[in-house]
């Protein structure tokens, strides 16, 4: 008490010198009142600091014994264990506060043994179901249901991916005492290595607009279908972003879509597992994912395709013949003779006429920045000749080019864009069309 009759609040002891405990976990912080919503800030990093207190030895049996030199891996996991932990933190208690001075000082604590019961006790349960969800994997993989079981593990995985680095030893009847994360992991990894795709012949031989059934591939599991697997399919050498996705069915066989194959010549398509659809999540928020996100992780084969080509007499649709659509037309067909059909002059001697027509539209000029804009729009219509039937017809508008200096580099731009969208769309439809 002073003169004045007024308090004198004296700093606490444990401002002075940090509190030592072998029964708690200490987390003490210091914010500045004038920070906003400051009494949250100072509780989030008093527990932020309690965290830090919190060291997990790592288990001599941990996956991450064989991944030692993935230091990014090593880092995302840490990350992720972070948040994770701060995210289910409880048992937590506030033991004091202090203002003063514009200083706002928490300090919290957290019971050792209280958080290692509450710990043991998810760790119990989550091992649990990792050993339900694996046994279950294990029984779809005898089954040949390979999509399934590569689910299966990866759930087995995720109910013990917060507890990586604590003992994940379990005994199964089937194998023995186990390691959970290291035998979800190698249980991935074999069926991976043990996964191929293959056709019957080599190459493929096809014939687009007939009457031949589509072409397929098998997935096969060592020496048995693998039946439900996702795939990633396109031209080999062509960016992942235009690959298509199938699934195999329950004999593991694929229709192949036939993708960047050119007549006269023998094309390569490449064959993957869906690394996304398989783990479900990106691998920043997906541990066992991160550890196959490597490309070469995934099971990969190439199969082969040649392409027997059909005849087809090439026509301008009628009034749309000039200069300006010269560009369009020859575009559309160099694409088409060179992925689909032979060209023939007499349609006699053609099973199909291709009718191809194109205008260019809304041609601007920025004399500012010598900005020029070109728009086009373009047709195709397919007949089968012996029928007298148009089996295809589509129109395709607004494809836009915009480049400086030229008309001809924008209007470039926008055909570019055209043999893009025949190569990537249009010709795949025309290839799944059967003639009866």
């Amino acid at each position: 008490m002073n003169t004045t009759g007024c308090l004198v609040a004296k700093t606490p002891s444990w401002i002075k010198k940090r509190p030592l405990s072998d029964e708690y976990y200490i987390g003490i912080s210091r914010v500045s009142t004038s920070a906003p919503d400051f009494n949250q800030l100072a509780k989030n990093k008093a527990l932020a600091d309690i965290i830090s207190e919190i060291s997990v030895e790592l288990s001599s049996t941990s996956v991450f014994h064989q991944l030692e030199e993935n230091d990014i891996l090593k880092d995302t996991y840490e990350s992720w264990t972070k948040t994770k932990i701060e995210d289910e933190l409880e048992g937590y208690e506030l033991v004091d506060t202090y203002n003063k001075k514009g200083e706002y000082w928490v300090y919290y604590r957290l019971n050792i043994a209280d958080y290692k019961r509450i710990k043991k006790e998810k760790l119990d349960k989550a091992k649990k179901l990792s050993i339900s969800l694996l046994e279950k994997a294990h029984e779809e993989r005898n089954l040949g249901e390979i999509g399934t079981a590569l689910q299966l593990y990866r759930q087995s995985f995720d109910a013990i991916t917060p507890h990586l680095k604590e003992d994940l030893s379990a005994f199964i009847h089937e194998y023995g005492r186990i390691d959970l994360a290291n035998h979800n992991y190698q249980s991935i990894a074999e069926i991976f290595a043990n996964l191929s795709f293959k056709a019957m012949e080599d190459p493929i031989l096809f014939m687009p607009l007939s009457n031949g059934t589509a072409p397929t591939f098998t997935a096969r599991y060592k020496d048995i279908p693998a039946k439900d697997v996702p795939l990633l399919i396109g031209a080999y050498g062509e960016p992942m972003d235009t690959f298509q996705g199938a699934k195999s069915d329950d004999n593991g066989v694929i229709q192949l879509p036939i993708v960047g194959a050119q007549l006269n010549s023998t094309t390569s398509i490449e064959v993957e597992l869906d690394l996304l659809k398989v783990f479900g999540k990106k691998a920043t928020d997906n541990i066992i994912g991160a550890m196959f996100s490597q490309k070469h992780d995934a099971p990969t084969d190439r199969i082969n395709v040649k392409i027997v080509p059909q005849t087809a007499n090439f026509k301008i649709i009628q009034g749309q013949s000039g200069e300006d659509q010269d560009l369009i037309l020859n575009k559309a067909e160099s694409v088409l003779t060179n992925y689909l059909f032979n060209k023939v002059s007499d349609p006699e001697d053609a099973a199909f006429t291709v009718e191809i027509g194109g205008r260019w539209l809304e041609s601007t000029h920025d004399e500012r920045y010598n900005l020029f804009r070109e728009t086009l729009n373009y047709s195709i219509k397919i007949t089968n000749l012996s029928a007298q039937s148009v089996i295809y017809q589509t129109t395709k508008s607004d494809l836009k080019g915009m480049k400086s200096g030229s008309q001809m580099k924008a209007r470039e731009e926008a055909l570019g864009q055209m043999e893009s969208q025949l190569k990537n769309d249009i010709i795949p439809e025309i290839n799944l069309i059967k003639i009866d």
